[in-house]
């Protein structure tokens, strides 16, 4: 920026005086500062337009436009204002995995989450100062945090080590923090829970991570749905599923088995000749207008008794009798197709 674009930027002559340049600066500082327009990127450019345009009107001698690499917008702005500069650092965000059962889960509602979390210390409000005191600018960075180291033929920015990057000195630290500005505590949140959310799902409470440093803003609480498995229930999208063991006598012959839903305990009639696998569906009984599946699975003993067995082995000699079934017999007859 040249120095007559610079004039033209603040509104004044190129040659008015340092306190009318910096009453320029002052005034278009405030009205597009970031800060007070966060959202507008127009008023962004306009801040930093501004803030080169003070410094090439102020610097010796004036016929050097190009301000050093260095000199950022906000640094202009806290000189000029008579503010030390220091960090503003975003707080971290956190994660909390928030376990629930199957039916929480489908009913949705509110959840109390206990968080430990880095929060703006109580008793200093934030400044890292005990009550009563104020913290200093670090005199070896002047408030910015960085130094400049010499490495050959370059300068080498590298955090403060008097300050350890903050740019303030604290003669009486926080008795509580310690300096930090920030202390941890046990935080209780309330979040509400979707109806029928899935497992994994992330929730994200915003502002409530850890505080951030330096005034930054505050890290979001990131919450994640773990759903505990249940003793009858999986879930299949919408879709309610529960598997109901049966005896061959039962699957064979028919009969009626008591069946869990989500709404309590209901028969279920099981018609004749029902094979291991085979599905019922309950409509409306799952998830947002979703079914509940049933699917029963023929149990076969272990062990049988006496009385059992025979009477097994004569229905097995009425089996043999009476040929076989038609998956039996489609089966063994491509098994012969494929020994040839």
């Amino acid at each position: 920026m040249t120095p007559d674009e610079a004039a033209r930027v603040l509104g004044v002559a190129r040659d008015a005086p340092e306190d009318e340049i910096r009453s320029a600066y002052r005034r278009l500082a405030r009205e597009n500062h970031p800060d007070r327009n966060p959202d507008d990127p127009a008023a962004e450019a306009r801040f930093r337009s501004a803030a080169e345009a003070h410094q090439v009107l102020t610097q010796t001698p004036r016929e050097a436009p190009s301000p050093p690499p260095e000199a950022a917008p906000s640094e202009i702005f806290d000189k000029v204002f008579g503010r030390g500069r220091h960090r503003r650092v975003r707080g971290a965000d956190l994660r909390y995995t928030l376990r629930i059962s199957l039916p929480e889960a489908l009913r949705g509602g509110p959840q109390q989450v206990r968080v430990p979390a880095k929060v703006s210390c109580r008793r200093c409000g934030g400044t890292g100062a005990e009550p009563g005191t104020a913290p200093l600018l670090c005199p070896q960075c002047g408030g910015t945090g960085v130094v400049s180291r010499k490495r050959g033929f370059f300068d080498a920015k590298e955090t403060c080590p008097k300050c350890r990057g903050r740019g303030r000195l604290f003669p009486k630290p926080c008795q509580v923090c310690h300096g930090e500005g920030r202390e941890e505590v046990e935080r209780r949140i309330d979040v509400v829970v979707p109806a029928g959310v899935s497992d994994g799902t992330r929730l994200r409470v915003a502002g409530k991570g850890q505080a951030g440093e330096g005034e930054g803003e505050a890290g979001d609480l990131f919450v994640v749905i773990a759903i505990e498995p249940h003793p009858f229930f999986t879930r299949d999208g919408r879709d309610v599923v529960v598997e109901v063991p049966v005896s061959f006598a039962t699957a064979a012959l028919g009969g009626s088995v008591r069946i869990p839903t989500l709404e309590g305990v209901v028969r279920l009639k099981v018609p004749p000749g029902s094979a291991s696998g085979r599905t019922f569906r309950l409509d409306g009984r799952g998830v947002d207008g979703g079914d509940q599946r049933i699917v029963i699975r023929v149990e076969v003993p272990e062990a049988l008794s006496e009385a059992a067995e025979a009477a097994l082995r004569s229905y097995a000699e009425i089996e043999a009798e009476q040929g076989d079934l038609p998956r039996q017999a489609a089966f063994r007859a491509a098994l012969d197709a494929f020994e040839e």
